[in-house]
């Protein structure tokens, strides 16, 4: 009898729905699909998602019995086929979906299905439960090594460090955020580690001789550029690599000479040119600054893992450098601000929608990576300035954000880098 009746589908719609928005944003920002295939695919929700995100190759694998009524996708992009038989497509695909029709077939069955989401792409996104091994038929919870065991024989590995990038999110279904691995084959993950946002593990003591410095600086206010340098040289400077220098024009094309002498203090490794951007606004071109700061420094890190990037309207702490040599990074840290605005964040780890202020930043390699990818993308957030955006780029692919509970860079000067009012951290350590 089958249990694919259209009263199971209608159930499973809403929670499916949720998991796909939330997941599917993530999954192309960590692997950039071209095309997409999903066995089992239901109503084609999750397919649909991918098509809302600009993912055009997509198909859908369903029984005979689902209804064209029902489908989220158009039908042309689904092709029915009872997975109980073998499946032969003529193609594969750069990401291969299976969520959670593996909890229904019978233990005979896994088999085929493994053997069937293998030949169609190298990845595999996979959500079920275990197969018991109490001599029941049925796929049930428990012992997922089993579902291991039989992706193993075909090479490929688990990697199950996405899962954790969803725990305890409430958009996602708990059949979902406690059971996806990704199954990939070892020829798919040359170079790339599929776990590398996600990893568990101790966090990673950080090396100042590991960091390359990147200032953002404009003309805007030259004594406070002073103050800033006279800072940096008395505070940091002598323990850090030279910096890199990124000139910000929007303000001031004119560069005064006392403001070229006090950067030449600084005796930087190069120094980077950013001219105002044409035909924008002044907001959007010192957003394009910003990032092309963080181009500038990705071009010069070399083999060194972290980017410090600083604005020129801070002064810093007696205690920073010591806080920064006694750091420690969480491997899903995607930034860690030495900068408490107002009265503190109030906790280590910061939320997306709370964290504002660059102006003391440590950004692991990875992380600028991933910042300046979504640069393009990050311009549909209009209304957001460069510091919101970066936070949110970093967040689509799972990394979290983390600072120091005390603020160990003090924001100088009355206003902000446009124009608003002064940052002036209350938790300021002289």
């Amino acid at each position: 009898m089958n249990c694919f009746t259209e009263q199971f589908y209608r159930s499973i719609t809403d929670w499916s729905f949720m998991s796909a928005r939330a997941v599917v944003p993530s999954l192309i920002r960590l692997l950039r699909p071209k095309s997409v295939v999903d066995v089992g695919c239901g109503t084609g929700i999750w397919l649909a998602e991918f098509l809302r995100e600009g993912v055009e190759d997509v198909l859908g694998v369903e029984g005979p019995w689902i209804s064209e009524a029902m489908l989220s996708i158009p039908p042309e992009r689904i092709y029915r086929h009872d997975l109980t038989v073998p499946l032969v497509l003529s193609r594969r695909f750069d990401l291969v979906l299976c969520m959670g029709v593996a909890e229904l077939p019978p233990r005979q069955a896994a088999v085929l299905l493994i053997a069937t989401l293998v030949k169609l792409g190298a990845v595999v996104l996979f959500s079920a439960v275990g197969l018991e091994q109490n001599g029941s038929d049925q796929i049930k919870e428990g012992q997922c090594q089993s579902w291991d065991r039989l992706f193993a024989e075909h090479g490929y590995q688990p990697h199950r460090g996405f899962t954790a990038r969803f725990s305890g999110d409430r958009d996602v279904a708990l059949r979902y955020s406690r059971h996806m691995v990704f199954y990939a084959h070892s020829a798919a993950t040359d170079g790339f580690d599929l776990d590398m946002r996600f990893l568990d593990g101790p966090p990673e003591r950080v090396k100042l001789e590991r960091i390359a410095p990147v200032i953002m600086t404009c003309a805007r206010d030259v004594d406070l550029t002073r103050q800033f340098i006279d800072s940096y040289i008395q505070r940091i400077g002598c323990a850090l690599p030279s910096p890199l220098l990124s000139v910000d024009l929007t303000s001031s094309v004119q560069l005064p000479g006392r403001y070229i002498a006090l950067l030449q203090r600084l005796s930087p490794t190069s120094v980077a040119i950013h001219p105002r951007t044409d035909a924008v606004t002044e907001v959007e071109s010192i957003n394009d600054a910003a990032y092309s700061a963080l181009s500038s420094g990705l071009s010069e890190i070399g083999d060194r893992d972290y980017l410090l990037f600083l604005e020129d309207d801070v002064v810093f702490s007696s205690q920073f450098l010591t806080f920064l040599s006694d750091l420690s990074l969480e491997k899903d840290a995607g930034l860690y601000t030495f900068y408490q605005p107002f009265s503190g964040y109030g906790s280590a780890v910061i939320k997306t929608s709370h964290f504002f202020g660059t102006q003391a930043l440590l950004l692991p390699k990875r992380g600028v990576e991933e910042i300046l990818a979504d640069r393009r993308e990050s311009y549909r957030w209009t209304s957001l300035t460069y510091d919101l955006r970066w936070s949110r780029s970093l967040a689509l692919c799972g990394f979290k954000f983390y600072g120091s509970l005390k603020s160990y860079v003090q924001h100088i000067g009355s206003a902000s880098r446009y124009g608003s009012a002064s940052h002036r951290s209350e938790t300021f350590v002289e």
